[in-house]
């Protein structure tokens, strides 16, 4: 636990280094053709760049993996290219967004290259990642709980691979799905003038829920695209366990809509505020 590897250095993966280096811990990452913003968060957090994976993988015996949904085949993909090169037994633990399915697939890839692997999520966001949880699943889920004692809150949920990776599949349809709901009905609101009295007759009735989109929906614009994917993972899942995603479906739909306004929000503000940007946005989107 003194020297970790993460791949890579987007917002969440910028977020678990710095709170990993300020609890003593070495945290490496590969900037090899990365571009100059994915450096310049690395630097900004005191990460160590070991040039490419195959380097990254000889110099740690540890390497989360935290990136976008779409990314992570690839990534795991590229460990245990590096794991066959190096023939070191690193432990990957796959921290994302995907489907039971995608996380077995991956786990079957590095542990027949020779490595070992940790099915894990994350739930909780990287602006407070002290109230973050790290949860993992599978026969060597135990072996990542010292992350406890570097700043991370962590909790092993059983010794089967592909159920933290479901437990965050299922946590987000719900906390993506009724933000997406929230904003399609606020801005109905907004064309029927009636965005304010909406709010406030939301608040005395559903408290918690208004609470929720206000912390979340500002920030949803910008990250909209990531969270589509997200839930196209969703969508997969309950596919494969022969469920109509109606629901899931309709999420992704809503979220990559959002994504194609290209709103670049930086999370302020409040529900009316932001669904005054988004209309505004989606009026001049819409016109021929």
């Amino acid at each position: 636990m003194k020297t970790i590897g993460i791949l890579s250095m987007g917002e969440m993966g910028q977020s678990v280094a710095r709170v990993l280096g300020e609890h003593g811990v070495r945290v490496l990452t590969a900037l090899e053709g990365r571009s100059a913003e994915t450096r310049g968060r690395a630097q900004a957090v005191g990460v160590e760049d070991a040039g490419s994976v195959a380097d990254l993988v000889g110099a740690v015996d540890t390497v989360l993996s935290i990136v976008v949904s779409s990314a992570a085949p690839s990534v795991g993909h590229a460990v245990a290219e590096a794991i066959r090169a190096t023939g070191k037994p690193v432990l990957l633990a796959e921290m994302n967004s995907i489907s039971p399915m995608t996380t077995e697939a991956i786990g079957a890839e590095v542990t027949k290259a020779g490595g070992r692997f940790v099915d894990g999520c994350i739930i909780g966001s990287a602006a407070n990642l002290g109230r973050a949880s790290f949860i993992f699943s599978g026969p060597e889920a135990s072996s990542l709980t010292g992350l406890s004692e570097h700043g991370l809150r962590t909790e092993v949920l059983s010794d089967v691979v592909g159920q933290a990776s479901g437990l965050k599949m299922v946590y987000a349809g719900m906390t993506k799905g009724v933000a997406s709901l929230g904003l399609e009905l606020l801005l109905l609101a907004r064309s029927l003038g009636i965005v304010e009295p909406l709010i406030e007759r939301y608040r005395g009735t559903f408290g918690d829920m208004v609470t929720f989109l206000e912390g979340s929906l500002p920030g949803y614009p910008a990250r909209a695209v990531r969270r589509a994917e997200e839930m196209e993972e969703l969508v997969r899942t309950m596919e494969h366990y022969a469920m109509s995603p109606h629901m899931a479906r309709g999420t992704e739909q809503r979220l990559a809509w959002l994504g194609g306004l290209k709103l670049d929000t930086d999370g302020a503000g409040g529900l009316a505020e932001v669904v005054e940007a988004v209309h505004a946005r989606s009026q001049v989107a819409a016109r021929p």
